[in-house]
């Protein structure tokens, strides 16, 4: 266990994602509310082909796949969109299910 008093400045960042895996939080997928636009994709549609392309040509499991990939492309992109601000900025744009409907949703789903 790290000791909180320690010094972190050339500690690895940490990176923790809370991701909506089962649609009862919002419609559509997290990703389409501005990320994917960010890593310079036009459209979902052509982020979704590439990630279907990569998965094919890496023989990955899927998810794992596209958060590679996303990973992959933040990284090539001047500033990198993976930071805390742009997730809550992207985070802020997302249309989220009311209280009422996600219940429904879950008891759907569950």
């Amino acid at each position: 266990m790290t000791d909180p008093t320690e010094n972190t400045a050339n500690m690895p960042p940490i990176a923790i994602f809370c991701y909506d895996f089962d649609g009862t939080l919002i419609p559509g997928n997290m990703q389409e509310y501005g990320l994917i636009q960010s890593l310079g994709f036009k459209t979902p549609g052509d982020f979704w082909g590439a990630v279907l392309e990569y998965t094919k040509q890496t023989g990955s499991e899927s998810v794992l796949s596209y958060m590679k990939f996303m990973a992959d492309c933040g990284a090539a992109v001047e500033p990198n969109p993976l930071t805390k601000d742009s997730f809550r900025t992207f985070g802020e744009k997302m249309e989220y299910f009311s209280e009422k409907s996600s219940n429904l949703l879950q008891r759907r789903t569950h």
